[in-house]
């Protein structure tokens, strides 16, 4: 049913859709109407004493309304009889494996002449332009009707007739009625053939109908109430099982009746101003318990006058599992919370007893001696930074360049605030899934402490560049980090596996072995660290996790 305003856009069920008893009627009627114009051309066209068509009564044929072919079958006939000892059975299965000689038959089939509506029905200005195109008015349907025509024949019918298809000029196929008049032993065969595109249109319309009624028949889960003026008319089985009345009881019970006090305002609100969008209400049953039910309203015009139309989903589960899953997700969330608090004071008591060990060092060696506990605590306090990220997320997919922000304002603060550093970062909003952020934080932490420890920056004139470019494709993530520096070391680009020290073995090892990709190292115009990731860290945010 097509939604509309209870005011301005009632439907109109008994005038725009036809009942199912008034379309068979009108079937019937055509069905009627066309065999009888029918049966009447052939009488008008011949004359009864010589199955002719008197010369005199030609203009009569040729204005006859239905389509009339005069055909002489005598060949055809000939033909028959040569297939000795063959009866209709015989021929039907000859037919069936021999597809292509029913063209053998149409071949010997004489035309004799053609009505004006019989080329006027398929497009046709003449006589003449039918017969030149008559091939390509055949299609299977109609080669069918022709191969059942033949069969009527051997079974020494007087009639046959047989809904059928035409091809018209234009190529489109026209439904039609072909009726076959055999006489005289075959000499003449009239066939009248009548346009029955109408009736068969009714047909589909009918068809439509019923399955439209089986449709919503089968549809039980819903309730449906039609009401007019706020009191129930009708209803159907499952609203009688939903709130536990005879379908006697509930006509002439008023739409409220069937409302918890709770809701009844919301539903007389909604019924007088014609709403049209569903809504949650509380459902009374006849034993006085109540339900969540799915309210969904429409005037509609039925049997003459405007009545709503009432939908009612029973949709308890739903809430009962909505209330569940509202409950299991604080859980999760106090849960999540509790573990958040519990790795960050791990990693902060790591970061400690790491600070504990470097005071013990300091007593003893030279500062330069003990820097990989700075190295080491600084790891750990990105990595407790990137928690805290990710736990603000509620571990959902975070975007890249917030990670990437988060790291810069950490390593490059100080010098961002004397104005000795400035970055940028081209990439659009690239979700990255939580199971990967750590390790692409553990592998950008190390590339952009690098460029700190490496790249020299004397003043406000020579500030520290530091750009990202970020792009996706079909397979990979593909990151880039230039700076400004001096670029590497020649013996770096040409074996970077090489290198000693954590940070390039984390580099290294995270992008390969976590990540699934590449690193390459590239001078331009300074440092270029080239990273590939496998997409699949962003295929589980777009298959909807």
């Amino acid at each position: 049913m097509t939604a509309g305003s209870d005011t301005d856009s009632v439907q109109t069920m008994d005038d725009q859709k036809k009942t199912r008893a008034e379309l068979i009627t009108e079937i019937n009627q055509l069905r009627k109407r066309i065999a009888t114009s029918q049966i009447d051309s052939m009488a008008a066209a011949l004359a009864p004493e010589t199955g002719k068509i008197p010369v005199h009564d030609q203009h009569l044929f040729n204005l006859n309304p239905i389509g009339l072919w005069e055909e002489d079958f005598s060949e055809v006939k000939a033909l028959l009889k040569r297939q000795k000892g063959m009866n209709s059975d015989d021929f039907k299965r000859y037919f069936d494996e021999n597809p292509d000689a029913i063209f053998d038959y149409i071949r010997r089939v004489r035309i004799i002449n053609i009505n004006r509506k019989a080329y006027e029905l398929l497009n046709f200005q003449s006589r003449e332009a039918l017969l030149e195109n008559l091939s390509a008015t055949f299609n299977d349907r109609s080669m069918k009707t022709f191969k059942n025509a033949l069969l009527a024949i051997t079974e020494e019918k007087q009639f046959y007739s047989e809904e059928s298809e035409l091809v018209c000029n234009d190529g489109h196929p026209i439904a039609v009625m072909m009726h076959f008049h055999f006489i005289h032993d075959l000499d003449k065969v009239i066939l009248s053939v009548t346009d029955i595109s109408k009736l068969k249109a009714v047909e589909r319309q009918l068809k439509e109908s019923e399955n439209r009624f089986k449709a919503l028949s089968e549809a039980t889960a819903e309730a449906i109430f039609i009401s007019e003026k706020g009191v129930c008319v009708d209803a159907n089985e499952a609203a009688s099982r939903m709130f536990g009345y005879a379908l006697g009881e509930m006509v002439g019970m008023f739409g409220t009746d069937f409302i918890a006090d709770e809701s009844k305002e919301l539903v007389k609100k909604n019924m007088l101003s014609g709403f049209l969008e569903s809504y949650d209400a509380l459902g009374l049953r006849k034993d006085g318990t109540t339900f969540h039910g799915e309210f969904h309203g429409r005037m509609f015009r039925y049997m003459g006058k405007n009545v709503r139309i009432t939908a009612v989903r029973d949709i308890s589960d739903r809430k009962l599992a909505e209330l569940k899953l509202k409950e299991s997700s604080r859980l999760q969330e106090m849960l999540l919370r509790e573990v958040n608090h519990r790795v960050k004071n791990n990693l902060y008591a790591i970061a400690g007893i790491l600070y504990k060990e470097k005071e013990q060092l300091a007593r003893t060696l030279e500062p330069g001696q003990y820097v990989f506990i700075d190295d080491l605590i600084y790891r750990i306090e990105t990595l407790s930074a990137v928690h805290s990220l990710l736990s603000a997320s509620k571990w959902n997919p975070l975007d890249i360049r917030i990670l990437v922000q988060e790291l810069i304002n950490r390593i490059f603060g100080d010098l961002i605030q004397q104005r000795m550093m400035e970055f940028e970062i081209d990439s659009s909003a690239i979700m990255i899934h939580s199971s990967q952020v750590q390790h692409l934080a553990l592998v950008l932490n190390e590339i952009l402490t690098n460029i700190k420890k490496y790249v020299s920056v004397s003043a406000e004139s020579n500030p520290l560049r530091i750009q990202f470019k970020i792009r996706e494709n079909r397979r990979f993530l593909e990151i880039e980090i230039q700076d400004n520096g001096k670029g590497f070391p020649e013996h770096v680009i040409q074996t970077p596996e090489m290198m000693q020290g954590i940070g390039f073995d984390l580099i290294f090892g995270i992008v390969q072995k976590s990540l699934g990709g590449t690193v390459e190292l590239v001078n331009r115009n300074g440092a270029l660290y080239k990273l590939t990731v496998r997409k699949s860290i962003t295929e589980k945010i777009n298959g909807g996790i």
